[in-house]
């Protein structure tokens, strides 16, 4: 598992909030679409979108299309933890391409 410190507050449906700074260990990345963390303020795990665990917890943003044009003709995209994959890949940690957190693919 890998930790994180929240870069914007988690507000849960449960009403509970995991606030900016608060550690988050990526427990488990289950489809392309939704990832598991484990909460130790909580002391449980949620469950989270791919997208919000990008712009929430890591604090990315979207890349441009000049971006994303620049990435498909070099044959490759970035994912949000920084790895370059192919354009419809997913990283080491099971997180997809920006292609396909943002609907391109």
């Amino acid at each position: 598992m890998k930790t994180f410190l929240c870069k914007s507050d988690l507000k849960l449906k449960s009403g509970e909030i995991v606030k900016q700074g608060d550690p988050v260990e990526l427990k488990e990345v289950l489809n392309e679409r939704l990832t598991v963390l484990f909460v130790p303020s909580l002391n449980r795990s949620i469950k989270i979108s791919v997208k919000a665990f990008a712009i929430l917890v890591l604090g990315k943003k979207y890349p441009s299309i000049n971006t994303l044009t620049k990435w498909d003709e070099n044959g490759y995209c970035m994912t949000p933890m920084g790895e370059k994959v192919e354009p419809d890949g997913t990283d080491s940690y099971g997180i997809p391409c920006w292609n396909k957190i943002m609907g391109i693919i």
